[in-house]
């Protein structure tokens, strides 16, 4: 146990795409640390010096353990934004519900997620696997959020096309601001058929300018795993892991891919002329190679004003934080929530920056 520990200490440093077994001990790592520390405190009453030399070995994964879990004290989070902060939003919104359930009326999963996001007020959403519908007797998402809830800058990502029963749709990454952009780029990942990709855009207020890096690294596909055949639309390279039911292999398949996608964004993040404000969905836990290479020495928003581990991915584990609001050190968060609402698999979160 000490040893299988002892290699997941060193996962913010080795990528899983040179040794692909620590993918699986970053996973692993909060289990890990807890049953290290039972067994040093049993050991203390057995052995003290056993039980000394497993506490010493627990700091080893220091670095895993300040991003793991944050301590701050509640504070209940303002909806009056004060003067001279920006309030960014930031959702995996899971297509604002599939097709086959998808009403447009008052009650839908679609209108409670968008009264959601309006009651906000953020000044910018980041929004991941969005979703556009190239059908005209479909509601248009993008010209609901422009024209209703006022947003009249955006950039899409529409990174690959489907073709569903209900009608072709644009899938992908989204920026909506209630300023304008003065620069957006879309820097598309290398390999794979259907990645998503990473926006850059850039928004200046006053004579101060900031640039917003948005991403969401290679999604692993688990809801396609009850699927029995893949859809007729969908020839992406992957469909052998996509469609399989096989969880361990889709984990050891994606994690490398996800490491060398840190890498690309990484790059952006320190070529940018202005302070970072970073949005993503990475599908990668604190502990993970990719988070730690792509948060450098950048303050994580959870980390800085939140509390508990952060869940942030409804399914599977209490400890799946795996979405990330992330600032420049020269940009102070003044406050952050995350609201635990089932309307997507995954949670909003929500910070508010001094521009």
């Amino acid at each position: 146990m000490a040893i299988v520990y002892g290699l997941a200490c060193f996962t913010p440093y080795i990528s899983p795409a040179s040794f692909w077994l620590m993918g699986f001990l970053g996973l692993a790592f909060p289990v890990l640390l807890i049953l290290v520390l039972v067994t040093a405190l049993v050991w203390l009453f057995v052995n003290r010096k056993t039980g000394i030399a497993l506490l010493a070995l627990v700091c080893v994964g220091y670095k895993n353990i300040s991003v793991l879990f944050a301590w701050n004290n509640p504070q209940k989070f303002s909806v009056v934004k004060p003067a001279g902060t920006v309030r960014i939003l930031s959702w995996n919104v899971k297509g604002f519900d599939t097709q086959e359930y998808y009403r447009d009326s008052a009650n839908s999963v679609r209108h409670t997620m968008l009264r959601y996001i309006a009651a906000q007020d953020a000044d910018i959403l980041c929004l991941q696997d969005f979703t556009e519908y190239d059908n005209p007797r479909l509601p248009s998402n993008i010209g609901y959020i422009t024209d209703t809830l006022h947003y009249p800058y955006h950039y899409f990502a529409d990174d690959y096309k489907m073709y569903p029963a209900w009608g072709p749709a644009y899938w992908g990454i989204v920026l909506f601001s209630r300023f304008p952009f003065s620069h957006t780029q879309k820097v598309a990942y290398p390999g794979k058929s259907l990645p998503e990709s990473i926006i850059l855009a850039d928004i200046s207020i006053g004579n101060k300018s900031k640039r917003l890096v948005m991403t969401h690294l290679q999604s692993m596909h688990l809801r396609q795993a009850m699927q029995k055949e893949k859809e007729a639309w969908d020839n992406s390279e992957d469909n052998d892991i996509v469609y399989s039911n096989n969880l361990f292999k889709k984990l050891q398949y994606f994690m490398p891919y996800h490491a060398l996608q840190s890498e690309l964004v990484k790059k952006q993040i320190a070529e940018s002329p202005h302070p970072v404000i970073f949005s993503a969905d990475m599908n990668e836990v604190p502990t993970s190679f990719a988070y730690h290479n792509i948060k450098g020495n950048m303050k994580d928003a959870f980390l800085a004003k939140g509390i508990g581990f952060g869940r942030t991915y409804s399914k599977i584990s209490p400890t799946l934080r795996i979405d990330y609001l992330m600032v420049s050190p020269t940009i102070e968060v003044t406050q952050y929530k995350k609201d635990d609402i089932y309307m997507s698999d995954h949670y909003p979160h929500v910070m508010d920056v001094k521009w």
